[in-house]
């Protein structure tokens, strides 16, 4: 065989060879994003961003990237008028842009599911601390922003109902903290019940739990990862933070990361 055909010879099998190789490598990846996961909770605590960017990265690698995320926090504030608030804003980061999705925000809107109240977003850090952890690990996502206070089972079965006819494929990420201003002790005890609401998707018992900050958007993660036959509540962190790390028995927050799947 002369030198020229051996050459073309070689050139083609190592074509083939680095083709096959990244086919095999896509596929894979592909396979590997197909765990259906419906919806996670994480705390918007910035003590435990670290941990949450962790969740972050496994959860893209597991799951398609979602078109649009609903994004659920407290009303830390009680801002506005609305028990259910949302809003179409931009919002800017230092890396670029998260888009809202708007054609969900109006379906909300126009049927009295949540007010439109872009003013009481604009320091509501349950949102905002979670933006990073959405752009860096889902870039092409919309969101749809609800904060919730003094809400009932009856306006969350609603929105729930409404978000299923509008965002049904959508992601739920309920950004929550756990016990507040208690000891480490006492807060394993109340973040045990608070866990089996969650693993027994007990949406009612989680709309009153004191033990969180938000029991609606707890509730609304538990309602939706039921109705999308999610049924195994992945436990996947749990954490304490206290404001004295020098003192064991004082006071701190608890967090609890986690995913239905």
């Amino acid at each position: 065989m002369s030198f020229h055909k051996y050459f073309w010879v070689v050139l083609t099998l190592v074509v083939i060879f680095f083709g096959l190789f990244f086919y095999l490598a896509e596929n894979k990846k592909a396979n590997q994003a197909t765990l259906n996961i419906s919806g996670l909770v994480v705390p918007h605590h910035n003590l435990v961003a670290p941990q949450r960017a962790e969740i972050f990265s496994e959860l893209s690698k597991l799951i398609a990237a979602p078109k649009t995320i609903i994004l659920l926090s407290p009303n830390h504030y009680s801002a506005g008028r609305g028990s259910i608030q949302t809003t179409d804003k931009i919002w800017h980061l230092g890396q670029g842009q998260i888009e809202p999705n708007k054609n969900v925000i109006s379906f909300m809107v126009n049927n009295s599911l949540a007010l439109d109240e872009e003013s009481s977003f604009v320091y509501e850090h349950g949102i905002y601390n979670i933006l990073p952890d959405i752009h860096n690990n889902f870039p092409s996502a919309q969101i749809v922003p609800i904060i919730f206070k003094n809400t009932s089972q009856g306006q969350l079965d609603k929105l729930k109902q409404g978000l299923k006819e509008s965002c049904a494929d959508c992601l739920i990420i309920a950004s929550v903290d756990f016990s507040h201003y208690t000891s480490d002790t006492q807060a394993q005890l109340q973040d045990k019940r608070s866990i089996g609401d969650l693993e027994t998707f007990n949406a009612s018992d989680m709309l009153t739990n004191t033990g969180v900050d938000s029991g609606p958007a707890l509730a609304l993660l538990t309602m939706w990862a039921k109705d999308h036959g999610t049924n195994n509540f992945v436990l996947k962190n749990h954490t304490f933070s206290g404001i004295d790390p020098k003192n064991p028995d004082g006071e701190g927050t608890s967090h609890v990361f986690g995913w239905y799947q």
